[in-house]
């Protein structure tokens, strides 16, 4: 019982803290790059390693952002946890062909494993509108799972 009341002080803490700095809670999107062309379907390649940005570190949420260059989108998820927790992780990007059309999956990559654990999809050529949605949280209570999305753009 006390580990769901400290989860439920530190969700809450969490939510305050992003509702009040929400510059520090989220990080600012890249700018997107000009495409040259478009494609009929989206590309897969193995993405490249790069620093996360600063996020917030609150136990139990995934920090979600995408990496955009020339070369297409790659979806990247973080989340902190103790280490004796097994922890879950997907991280999704999604492509919208039509202005208010449905959002498509194309890519996703799921982990799990104790403690933190970062997740990175596969790299996505295209040059439609597209966001990355990570869930994540404890393996074994579904429940407690938190999913975060980074805005379309």
């Amino acid at each position: 019982m006390r580990a769901r009341i400290a989860a439920v002080v530190l969700a809450a803490a969490g939510i305050a803290v992003s509702t009040a700095a929400p510059a520090v809670a989220a990080p600012a999107p890249a700018a997107p790059a000009l495409a040259t062309r478009a494609l009929a379907a989206p590309v897969l390649a193995a993405p490249a390693a790069v620093s996360p940005p600063a996020c917030m570190a609150v136990a139990g949420r995934p920090c979600v952002w995408q990496d955009r260059d020339g070369e297409g989108i790659v979806g990247r998820a973080q989340i902190s946890a103790d280490q004796d927790q097994l922890t879950f992780a997907r991280v999704e990007v999604e492509l919208q062909g039509v202005w208010g059309g449905p959002w498509e999956t194309v890519a996703s990559a799921t982990s799990v494993g104790p403690g933190s654990i970062s997740v990175t999809t596969p790299r996505v050529v295209t040059t439609q509108r597209a966001v990355v949605c990570a869930t994540g949280g404890p393996a074994l209570d579904f429940s407690l799972r938190v999913t975060t999305c980074t805005a379309p753009y």
